[in-house]
């Protein structure tokens, strides 16, 4: 202790001042004061060179969309005057901003450019990019000037132009030039002002500190019981008492910091052990996720595969000669793999929102359409039930909405279906009422009500855990893997609504939650859909309210459930298929034999081969209409055996053949997966034999490509023949399948007007794409029986490939008067129909 005394006081009486308080003060806040008027300085530059450029560059890409816009109609109306003149005013001599103007070919020539010099000129490929590009410090080609160079985008019919424009920044530049000259002005006088007022700053401050020095020193030399004798009532005062009071509790503060330093070491490594630890659990939890993940995906391929099979081969035994014995077993089976289907299906609905991979769409719907097609879905499924199916749509809601129909649909048939398996007497009733609109929006109101076994009061909130029911013995007498409301509960949040249920045991439930949806379009008149199910009774409404609309199925004569398949299965005979090559690309032996085996009856002629080297060789040596594509193949899989195929396609310059992905995966990007491999489209297993066939229609239908096909303008020369609804060629397209016939009906009933307003806004536009939209449509109505709309659907065509507009829209007016006379005549034929069966 006394020699650190002793060396304290021997560097005290050998210390020298070398820079004094005064000197201090006075060069750090000059220094300061300096460095921050640099730095003030530099950042307003760079600001305002960036706000300049920006400004620049912002002005440019107006020119350019403006360019772009020009070009796209010089092309249209082949009158390129203007575009030339409007370059050649922006290439003349600037002191800054746009000095060169180009547009670029796809082939990377100058095809116009400010300088009739520059036609003709190359321009690097690798600005090509079909995307709008800036780039710095470019050389602009004139004289070694140096600038911005802004590429921008321009569709011209099929293939893709650039506008590209040199940008000088001369008087940028000039600008920051005079900028800084008037920042140095500045500074400088700010520093002079400074220099005098830190003197006398400087000057009053030393003196006091002087006077505590004295004091400091006696300290130094252990005299802690000295204190400062500083009178001056200001900060100086307070230092030194504060002085006077740090030297009294010295001692305790050095003893208490070095408990508090060894305290805080001891934090420290416990806190690196808790981080460590904490990234080894979140590295783990990401290994399990991940692991899962897998495991869900294999499990999906490994079920949908057999079960794939298991469909296929039922398809196939329902067209053999069967006992009705035989029919019911094959009834049960069918329904035994529907609900294995299901399961897998709300296994990974589950499974992709708790992995927040969960997206949902916008499209704008009918509300009140989507009720109707859910209920006639519920009631199809409860046919075997005697109870009643009731939907109630309130006439004061609104009915065109945004939202993802598909997720709400999903919601409400959990919620009905449940309702429908819980419920032996009585009824299920579906409401939506509309609790209030505000400006562009509505808050709806859904509930499903049922007359069943009800929920006990200790049971409500497990009922929406996953993997549970309100009692064990549920899921054996009603079946299911408690996942329904699961699904629908989160559903609902991510919604923005909270699902919640009322319940009395042995009374029924109520679930209910509230959404608020954007408004859609609220046309005047509905465009109704005729409803080919009658509607058989009304009775009183539980609603207190005025009672809406009440439609009600039971199980005498279920509606017809809409298929989800958009484009109707065309039966075509074998002699139509005669001239059609397939190759199925399978290794499982029983989906191999299935896929063949309804092709065979279909008369389609079917290669095979057991893995995708297989195809690839087959496909190198002979022509194939269509390939049928599994994902998971030994040796080499359909995603490679894709990418080699489009390969060759390149090579020998023809055209893609279209690749079907029939594939067991079903997991949250998989179908992605596989058109980036360069697959056509996608069919995840199992699989319908009417989701199959109408692939293949979509498919093997004559190309729009070129003139239309010869055999159909005899509908031109002899459409007087032709019936608003052939209803009896549409029952014989379905092989006498009343059911099957009506169903496809209600279909083409729900799906037509969105063709007709496609058609209705490429007109307006006068799109030649119209003529494709009008072949689909055509297809579609042949299908059906709709003779005249066909017809009509064929003037459309002829009409557009001629460019004869006004005889487009001609016939495009003769479509809507036939689309209407076809909804009164299928709305009564089908009544009549049902009558007689």
């Amino acid at each position: 202790m006394a020699d650190n005394e002793q060396t304290a006081s021997d560097s005290a009486r050998n210390f020298k001042i070398r820079v004094s308080i005064f000197h201090k003060i006075v060069f750090p806040v000059l220094l300061l004061l300096l460095l921050t008027i640099a730095v003030g300085t530099v950042i307003t530059v760079k600001l305002e060179s960036r706000a300049m450029t920006n400004q620049l560059l912002s002005s440019v890409e107006i020119t350019a969309r403006t360019i772009a816009s020009i070009t796209h109609n010089a092309f249209g109306s082949l009158n390129w005057a203007y575009l030339e003149e409007f370059l050649h005013d922006l290439g003349r001599d600037q002191p800054g901003g746009i000095v060169t103007a180009r547009v670029v070919n796809p082939q990377g020539a100058v095809y116009m450019a400010h300088d009739r010099s520059a036609y003709g000129d190359a321009v690097p490929k690798e600005l090509l990019t079909g995307k709008p590009l800036t780039l710095q410090e470019q050389d602009l080609g004139l004289e070694g000037k140096t600038g911005i160079l802004l590429v921008h985008p321009v569709r011209i019919g099929q293939q893709q132009w650039h506008v590209v424009l040199g940008i000088s920044t001369v008087h940028i530049q000039e600008a920051i030039t005079e900028l800084i000259h008037r920042s140095i002005f500045w500074s400088a006088a700010i520093i002079l002002l400074a220099t005098g007022a830190t003197y006398v700053l400087a000057r009053a401050l030393s003196r006091p500190v002087l006077n505590l020095t004295d004091t400091a020193r006696m300290v130094s030399h252990g005299e802690l019981h000295h204190r400062a004798d500083v009178r001056s009532r200001d900060e100086i005062g307070l230092l030194a008492a504060t002085f006077n009071e740090m030297v009294a509790n010295l001692r305790t503060t050095q003893v208490e910091l070095r408990k508090s330093m060894n305290a805080l070491e001891a934090a420290n490594i416990h806190l690196a052990d808790e981080t460590e630890q904490a990234h080894r659990l979140a590295e783990a939890a990401r290994q399990a996720n991940i692991a899962k993940s897998q495991f869900l995906a294999n499990m999906s391929h490994e079920l949908r595969t057999p079960l794939n099979g298991v469909v296929s081969m039922m398809e196939l035994l329902r067209d053999t000669t069967t006992t009705p014995e035989q029919i019911e077993y094959i009834n049960m089976a069918a329904v035994s793999a529907e609900s294995l289907l299901g399961l897998i299906n709300d296994t990974l609905d589950f499974s992709r929102i708790e992995a927040g991979k969960l997206e949902l769409a916008a499209r704008e719907f009918d509300l009140e359409q989507e009720l109707g097609q859910l209920t006639a879905i519920l009631s199809a499924r409860a046919k075997d039930k005697r109870i009643e199916i009731i939907s109630r749509y309130d006439v004061r809601a609104p009915r065109m909405v945004l939202g993802d129909n598909l997720r709400l649909r999903q919601i409400l048939f959990n919620l009905g279906w449940n309702a429908v398996k819980f419920t032996d007497t009585g009824h299920v009733l579906l409401e939506i009422s509309c609790k209030r609109t505000t400006g562009s929006n509505a808050v709806f109101h859904f509930s499903v009500q049922d007359t069943g076994i009800g929920v006990a009061p200790e049971k409500l909130q497990e009922i929406f855990d996953h993997f549970t029911q309100a009692d064990s013995s549920s899921t054996r007498q009603y079946g299911g893997a408690g996942l329904g409301l699961a699904i629908s509960k989160q559903l609902v949040q991510a919604m923005g609504g909270k699902l919640t249920v009322e319940s009395t045991l042995g009374a029924g439930s109520s679930f209910s939650f509230d959404l608020e949806l954007p408004l859609g379009d609220q046309p005047g008149v509905q465009n109704e859909v005729p409803p080919i199910q009658a509607t058989l009774r009304s009775r009183s409404s539980p609603d207190p309210q005025a009672a809406p609309p009440v439609k009600i199925f039971l199980e005498e004569e279920p509606a017809a459930v809409p298929s989800p398949i958009p484009t109707p299965v065309c039966s075509k005979s074998g002699e139509q298929w005669a001239d059609v090559d397939i190759l199925l690309a399978e290794d499982h032996p029983i989906n191999r034999k299935s896929v063949v085996a309804i092709l065979k009856k279909m008369g389609l002629t079917t290669s095979t081969a057991v893995n995708g080297k297989e195809a690839v060789e087959m496909i190198a040596t002979r022509r194939f209409d269509l390939v049928l594509m599994d994902c998971q193949m030994p040796i080499m899989d359909g995603y490679e055996a894709t990418r080699w195929i489009r390969e060759m396609e390149q090579d020998r310059n023809g055209g893609g053949i279209p690749i079907i992905a029939l594939t067991a995966n079903a997991m949250e990007g998989d179908r992605e997966k596989c058109l980036a491999a360069g697959m056509t489209d996608y069919l995840a297993k199992p699989f319908a034999k009417k989701e199959f066939v109408a692939m293949l229609n979509r498919y093997l239908r004559p190309s729009l490509s070129g003139s239309p096909v010869v055999e159909e303008r005899t509908a031109d020369v002899d459409a007087s023949t032709s019936q608003v609804f052939n209803h009896q060629d549409a029952l014989k397209r379905y092989d006498e399948d009343l059911e099957m016939t009506l169903e496809m009906l209600q279909v083409f009933l729900h799906e037509t007007p969105n063709d007709m307003s496609a058609l209705e806004s490429l007109l307006a536009s006068q799109y030649p794409e119209i003529g494709k939209a009008a072949h689909r449509l055509k297809g579609a109505c042949s299908d059906i029986g709709a003779e005249r709309m066909r017809d009509c659907c064929i003037q459309v065509m002829y009409a557009i490939h001629e460019q004869d507009w006004e005889k487009t829209s001609q016939a495009r007016a003769d479509l809507q008067r036939e689309w209407e006379a076809f909804q009164h005549e299928a709305a009564t034929t089908a009544e009549r129909l049902r009558e007689k069966s």
